[in-house]
């Protein structure tokens, strides 16, 4: 049977050595350098096949037949594994099988797995061959029935085909025709499927045996050749016009399949399938992309369609070299994998699929609570990718919640949805908890909750909802003594103004208080009562090192001397400037600036800041805004502070906070005026 299904000597001595190797006779490494490693590597893949579970092959059978074709990293794997099953099954007497789980076992796979992968290879008679062995072991008296039956009427049949066909073949030969004419028996399985399928007896099975008729023909007169045929046919035997079936005119699409097809009715009242192709249609029906198995309706997956065609070719050919089935074995690809539960239940996945995501398939209590897994008896972890074959434990805790990293690593979407999902339902907790410790520490701070107060935190917290606020509470992300100091100070000056938020289209500058010019600036030592103001591009506060520029129609603006245009300034203009330094000060006096924030993402950072800047008293804060992506943070903090050293002592405090990498103060690019 190797020789066969097209495999040589290497195949052959693999297949004699691998049972011994999975029956643990012969240790796998005393093979190594006394074989070649084409054959030990033979022999590995064969001892793994071999130990793969199989767990009702009845029910499973598109999934298992995939697992069987993936599973492999040769070939040759399955050809020896098919011939293999081929010759333990017509080996085995029927007596004996009703007794030996083992065989019944392997008929099972040798009927729903291994015959359709030899038909989906070409090899034909193999898969009718094991079909009718394994229906023997499993079904031995209906096995017997049909058997008598077909002998009993193997001479009237016979006798039937000859006189069918010889009113065809005096037609064929007055018109000409060169042609070929074969007739074909139905295996015992496929009577028996189809009596089982149509609830009938045998003598009801009116299609025992198929005609076709193969023609030689040129291209371009094939298709009327063949309507030829067909019309000596249906002269002959009154046809059944609900079977014809037109595959010439109309190709099949997913195929290309070519033929006619007409059930006729003889003499006797007898109904016969005619097939009618020529010679080309035939050779692409057997060997090309339209294989017989696909037009009988046989599942096909697009993935493996190409390799499994290309291998037929060659099986065909009888020229299976170790090169050409390389090749073949590295264009093999799929995108799933199948995996089996403790209790060799088999899962279909998504290839790179995790353990989590194999918890998730099974139920979502498991996945919610899985903390890892043991994959083929070792433990690993929950994010661990599993590979064809394997069988999977999954281990849980009771306290294991969902995290939103697991949305990283998990492939499959029932997973991603199952995730997301738990995860909502633990934020509305978290929330309704949350909102229950936030009441409480209120009344122990002596302040009423409102919605108003809610609706004021969330703004300066910059936040989306109050479920995010309370949620933030219970998870303690937000830290409670600073959100305290927020409460306190929005209490206590019920100043909305302190809640604008960043984009209100109000500019720092919108805040700078009237100066008394004598009080506060001196501007070129012997010059009085001139008009200033402060430039909004460097936004200089009390104590900034500065000096005036005299504009054309708005006096003198005071730029700090680390300006940014303070360079264009000097060497455009050096005419216009005019020294310029703070004298007196002036408590009541507030100055606008800006601070720009960078630092590591936390959702504590936040209230952190604001709660820094709420417990300030000096600060007059017009809007704080803070935007996080990729783990980093940036903010703008916009505030009117009392000088230099007040905005120095901010910039200090900010800096201490955990998470923050940096301060600096913001300058608006702003071109001055002439």
């Amino acid at each position: 049977v190797i020789k066969q299904v097209g495999l040589a000597t290497r195949s052959a001595t693999a297949a004699m050595l691998y049972p011994a190797v999975a029956g643990k006779k012969i240790p796998e490494n005393e093979l190594t350098g006394k074989f070649p490693e084409a054959v030990v590597s033979l022999v590995k893949e064969l001892v793994l096949l071999y130990h793969l579970p199989v767990p009702n092959p009845e029910k499973n059978t598109d999934e298992l037949r995939k697992l069987i074709l993936t599973r492999v990293n040769d070939l040759r794997v399955v050809l020896i594994r098919i011939a293999e099953i081929h010759t333990l099954l017509s080996n085995s007497p029927t007596e004996e099988s009703e007794q030996n789980k083992k065989i019944r076992q392997l008929a099972l796979e040798g009927m729903h797995l291994y015959a359709p992968i030899a038909h989906r290879l070409g090899l034909y008679n193999l898969k009718n061959e094991i079909e009718d062995h394994a229906l023997r072991i499993l079904q031995p008296n209906d096995y017997l029935a049909i058997e008598n039956k077909l002998k009993e009427s193997a001479a009237r049949r016979n006798r039937q085909i000859r006189e069918f066909i010889t009113p065809i073949q005096q037609q064929l030969d007055e018109q000409k025709f060169t042609y070929e004419i074969k007739s074909r028996i139905k295996s015992i399985f496929s009577i028996y499927n189809k009596m089982k399928k149509q609830k009938i007896d045998f003598d009801e099975v009116y299609d025992l045996f198929a005609i076709r008729i193969i023609i030689d023909s040129s291209l371009k007169e094939e298709k009327e050749n063949c309507w030829k045929v067909f019309s000596i046919v249906t002269n002959l035997y009154q046809p059944n016009p609900e079977r014809l079936r037109d595959w010439i005119t109309v190709p099949k699409p997913s195929t290309g399949y070519e033929a006619l097809h007409i059930t006729v009715m003889d003499a006797r009242g007898h109904w016969t399938e005619v097939q009618i192709r020529t010679r080309r249609m035939d050779e692409i029906a057997e060997k090309g992309f339209a294989a017989h198995w696909k037009y009988k309706g046989q599942k096909s997956d697009k993935e493996f369609d190409a390799w499994i065609d290309k291998l037929r070719e060659i099986i065909d050919s009888n020229l299976i070299a170790f090169d050409a089935i390389d090749k073949l074995n590295r264009e093999k690809q799929s995108n799933e994998i199948f995996v089996f539960t403790p209790r060799n239940e088999l899962k279909r996945l998504k290839k790179g699929s995790t353990v989590l995501d194999f918890a998730y398939e099974i139920h979502s209590d498991l996945g919610n609570t899985c903390v890892g897994g043991k994959v083929n008896g070792r433990m690993v972890s929950l994010w661990y990718v599993l590979d064809n074959g394997d069988q999977v434990e999954i281990l849980t805790r009771k306290v294991q919640q969902p995290r939103a990293d697991w949305l990283e690593f998990v492939v499959t979407t029932k997973a991603q949805e199952k995730i997301k999902h738990a995860l909502l339902q633990q934020f509305l907790q978290h929330a309704e908890n949350g909102k229950e410790i936030f009441k409480r520490r209120l009344r122990n701070w002596k302040i009423p909750f409102s919605d108003t107060l809610v609706n004021k935190l969330i703004r300066m917290l910059n936040m989306d909802t109050s479920q995010d606020l309370y949620s933030a509470i219970y998870e303690n992300k937000i830290n409670l003594t600073s959100l305290k100091n927020i409460i306190i100070r929005l209490h206590e000056e019920g100043d909305e103004k302190q809640l604008k938020t960043a984009g209100s289209g109000n500019s720092p500058n919108a805040y700078v208080p009237k100066l008394p010019h004598e009080d506060l600036l001196i501007i070129d030592e012997d010059k009085k009562d001139i008009e200033y103001k402060l430039a909004p591009c460097c936004n200089p506060v009390f104590g900034d090192d500065v000096f005036g520029f005299v504009t054309i129609n708005e006096g003198v603006k005071i730029h700090r001397t680390t300006c940014p245009n303070a360079a264009q300034l000097i060497s455009r203009y050096g005419y216009r400037i005019v020294k310029a330094r703070w004298a007196g000060y002036d408590n009541k006096a507030m100055y606008a600036t800006g601070l720009n924030i960078k630092g590591m993402a936390s959702s504590s950072l936040h209230a952190e800041v604001a709660g820094m800047l709420a417990s300030d008293n000096h600060i007059h804060l017009q809007s704080l805004h803070m935007d996080s992506a990729d783990g980093t943070m940036k903010g703008t903090i916009r505030m009117m502070v009392k000088n230099r050293q007040h905005l120095d002592e901010i910039i200090g405090k900010l800096k201490k906070i955990k998470g923050i990498t940096s301060v600096s103060r913001i300058d608006s690019f702003e071109i001055p005026e002439e």
